[in-house]
């Protein structure tokens, strides 16, 4: 609803001169959206270049291949995601299992090797 304003003897309607603003301000970027891939015989959704972080953790396991941590996850009846780093040029690192059914924000990670998903039908993850 537009209101007529009068300040210094300029009319004015306030919802116009709003409107003019939003659409005046430059676009706001969002973060390019996530590649997911089926897996494990259509069980996990997974991508790379990605993180988890939730305090929710049912279970870490060290010197993994990064294709072995959603194998990980579905081992274990309580994971629902899961995340896989490696601080090395080497094909092994470390699996983070995370319990978090309402699903989480997974963001971008450029800087270390990674890959994170989430178990088909364990969590509302949204893809």
């Amino acid at each position: 609803m537009a209101k007529l304003v009068i300040v210094n003897g300029v009319v004015a309607m306030v919802a116009i001169a709003s409107l003019l603003l939003l659409l005046d301000a430059e676009p706001v970027s969002a973060a390019a959206p996530r590649n997911w891939r089926l897996g494990s015989n259509n069980r996990i959704y997974w991508d790379t270049n990605c993180f988890i972080s939730d305090d929710n953790r049912v279970g870490v396991a060290v010197g993994v291949v990064s294709s072995q941590c959603g194998f990980n996850c579905l081992a274990n009846t309580k994971c629902t995601h899961f995340y896989w780093y490696s601080n090395s040029r080497t094909n092994y690192g470390t699996c983070m299992l995370f319990n978090i059914p309402k699903g989480t924000k997974i963001t971008d990670d450029s800087i270390t090797p990674t890959l994170c998903g989430f178990a088909v039908g364990r969590s509302m993850q949204t893809i």
